[in-house]
């Protein structure tokens, strides 16, 4: 299995939301879609930097090089998915919930499919 040494590749919440804007405008130019998951970061998640390194790294690994991964906000950690329809996105979180790492420190999710 391959790892990622840092958590470099999380976007901070600015450039994050920023890139969702940019997602959305891409979207309206060409007639494509998106899927917007917000995972629910669990209490202490924040607390245990070596957590959030696990979490981040197996979410990387299970995503494609164009899906971003960001921070939303104080609560939530964003998943991009171009080009990517409401079941894909369930497919990943699928399996993103059969990993005990993912399901101990996100309590949730939410899909948002645009348009």
């Amino acid at each position: 299995m391959k790892t990622i040494d840092t958590v470099i590749s999380v976007m901070k919440q600015s450039a994050f939301l920023h890139l969702i804007d940019q997602e959305r405008a891409r979207v309206n130019r060409n007639g494509s879609h998106f899927t917007l998951v917000l995972l629910q970061l669990s209490n202490g998640f924040a607390r245990n930097r070596d957590v959030q390194t696990d979490v981040f790294n197996t979410i990387m690994e299970r995503i494609r090089t164009i899906d971003q991964l960001g921070v939303y906000d104080d609560d939530h950690i964003g998943l991009l998915l171009p080009q990517t329809s409401r079941d894909g996105a369930s497919r990943i979180i699928d399996d993103l919930w059969c990993n005990k790492i993912v399901t101990a420190n996100i309590s949730s999710y939410r899909l948002y499919c645009y348009p």
